[in-house]
């Protein structure tokens, strides 16, 4: 019963997590002491933890990878044919498609099932935080232009064909395009994140929601996930999508960064390429939400990726829940879904999201919402 519930267990994964441990990026010693944390705890619960290894690809890697394969290719295109520039930019854009062919390093998802008869609910919050962004605002920017920094140099490199007179000028503006929205980009990345809100708050929920449900009996049908290298590019989520561990039929949750503000419900992201969320789940989500007092909103994704997005890929029912203090709609946002934002809770990826920032009272309503959710059975009287 949800009397078992105690927020005072989740502040304590709260400090050991942002405190204690610290960043947590994924490859680093902080990831590897988290994920030995998790483990522990749930082991501790009489649950059986299975380790799902991947690879992944950081963002400095990527960033770095495509800068040293597409600044030669476009200064040699000043002494090549229109036909062997574009081959020579060719690799590319593959890797910009493909990062999973550069070399990675390993990483790890860790999956608890808690049991149970029934239809089963899966519960995600990644483990890991993200770098620092010196510079936020054009960190958003740049990621939402980033497909241009490709698509601009490869259009020029066309135009060349029955244009060659527009080389070496458009030669010039093709290594402008390319080069500093993407050196801006690594630039602006340095240190990491505690993570106390984004996402120690989620998996601090999850840990204790996994404690309760392991003690009742009959336990509900869960199955909680912690997925890592969400903030490398969701690499942990599409490994699990792949993995064989969820099956037809699971209702999915991805927990991210609830520790203050109002939650919301994603319902979609894009502005492009737009993907849309199950309403049906999404209205589960919140009516579980609005009996513990909250009130959700709903909220298009622009500049945020959830875990919640290989898995609607791969056909699975999911959904983010997240919560902030006051999402922005800017001109462009307005262009698009009405509840469009952009997160304004201004310590996100950055040394200050620290556990004192975080809201009790949310965090204590949030994960009763969550026990709901999964089925964890009415209060008493």
């Amino acid at each position: 019963m949800r009397e078992g519930f105690e927020v005072r267990k989740v502040f304590e994964h709260l400090d050991r997590l942002a405190y204690e441990i610290g960043p947590r990026r994924t490859g680093s010693k902080g990831g590897e002491r988290a994920v030995e944390y998790l483990s522990s705890r749930l082991r501790e619960w009489g649950l059986r933890v299975v380790r799902q290894e991947f690879k992944f690809v950081s963002q400095e890697e990527r960033l770095g990878a495509l800068l040293l394969l597409g600044l030669p290719s476009l200064l040699l295109s000043f002494l090549f044919s229109p036909f062997f520039s574009l081959l020579l930019w060719s690799p590319v854009l593959l890797l910009a498609l493909r990062p999973e062919l550069l070399p990675g390093r390993r990483a790890c998802n860790l999956l608890a099932e808690v049991g149970g008869k029934g239809e089963r609910r899966v519960l995600l919050a990644h483990w890991d935080s993200a770098p620092c962004s010196s510079l936020p605002r054009l960190h958003d920017f740049l990621i939402l232009s980033r497909p241009l920094t490709l698509l601009l140099p490869t259009l020029l490199l066309l135009l060349r064909f029955p244009f060659p007179s527009l080389w070496p000028l458009g030669g010039i503006l093709a290594l402008l395009l390319f080069s500093l929205p993407l050196s801006l980009s690594l630039l602006s990345l340095s240190g990491a994140s505690p993570g106390a809100n984004d996402n120690a708050s989620g998996v601090a929920l999850l840990l204790e929601v996994a404690r309760v449900c392991s003690q009742l009996n009959p336990r509900p049908p869960l199955l909680v996930v912690f997925t890592g290298a969400e903030e490398e590019g969701l690499w942990g989520s599409k490994a699990l999508a792949s993995g064989g561990f969820l099956r037809e039929g699971d209702r999915i949750l991805n927990v991210d960064t609830v520790g203050v503000g109002r939650p919301y419900v994603v319902t979609g992201g894009g502005l492009v390429r737009r993907r849309r969320t199950p309403s049906w789940l999404n209205r589960e989500v919140k009516e579980c939400l609005e009996k513990e007092g909250l009130r959700p909103g709903e909220w298009w994704t622009v500049f945020s990726f959830h875990d919640h997005l290989p898995l609607l890929h791969r056909g699975f029912p999911a959904t983010t829940l997240t919560a902030d203090v006051r999402p922005r709609r800017g001109l462009l946002l307005r262009l698009g879904p009405r509840e469009a934002g952009r997160r304004g809770w201004r310590y996100l990826h950055t040394e200050e999201d620290l556990p004192e920032r975080l809201d009790l009272s949310t965090l204590e309503r949030v994960g009763r919402a969550l026990l709901r959710f999964v089925g964890a059975g009415e209060p008493e009287g």
